[in-house]
């Protein structure tokens, strides 16, 4: 992910599934610390107008805000197969 975080000119973005890496699932993890909310916190592309994933374990609040905040372009958002939205 840390490419994706510089490629500031895409316009289209396309991910597989997104898993939760196994070292920061357990017992007191915290919205505050979950992994899809820093990732969408460090996607930041000016041009981004539409973000598919085809699959991804959870996405709360937080990270749907910094999606929409941090890509003021973004019109389009597919999320499939996410359990805990």
């Amino acid at each position: 992910f840390n490419l994706l975080h510089r490629c500031v000119l895409l316009e289209s973005l396309r991910l597989p599934g997104l898993l939760q890496d196994a070292a920061s699932s357990g017992a007191g993890w915290s919205h505050r610390s979950n992994p899809s909310d820093r990732w969408c916190r460090g996607l930041r592309c000016a041009e981004l107008r539409e973000l598919t994933v085809d699959s991804w374990e959870g996405l709360e609040d937080a990270g749907v805000q910094a999606l929409a905040a941090n890509n003021p372009r973004l019109r389009t958002v597919c999320i499939y197969r996410c359990p805990r939205l």
